[in-house]
């Protein structure tokens, strides 16, 4: 199991172990060790272009996932724009 964490903001640090979540998922799933999932932390401005470009979808948002159908043994991308969850956590308290 191969799980690649990106971290591609500095406003908010990423404090929770992201690994032990994602692999606690893939154990649930069944899938093989050589399973490959990829997670990416992000600002709005990059998941605004991102949902723009795939998704057609002109605003920020706070998940984006890629699934790839285990083509290559890879799960697929999760993108989350740590920016957008936390107004959403400040605006539902």
């Amino acid at each position: 199991m191969e799980i690649y964490v990106n971290n591609d903001q500095e406003i908010y640090p990423i404090q929770t172990n992201w690994e032990s979540y994602l692999l606690k998922i893939v154990q649930f799933l069944e899938c093989q060790p050589e399973t490959i999932v990829s997670l990416t932390f992000t600002d709005n401005e990059t998941i605004h272009s991102l949902n723009r470009d795939y998704r057609h979808k002109d605003s920020a948002t706070d998940v984006l996932s890629f699934p790839q159908h285990m083509e290559n043994n890879l799960l697929g991308d999760i993108i989350i724009s740590t920016q957008k969850a936390q107004e959403q956590a400040q605006e539902k308290g």
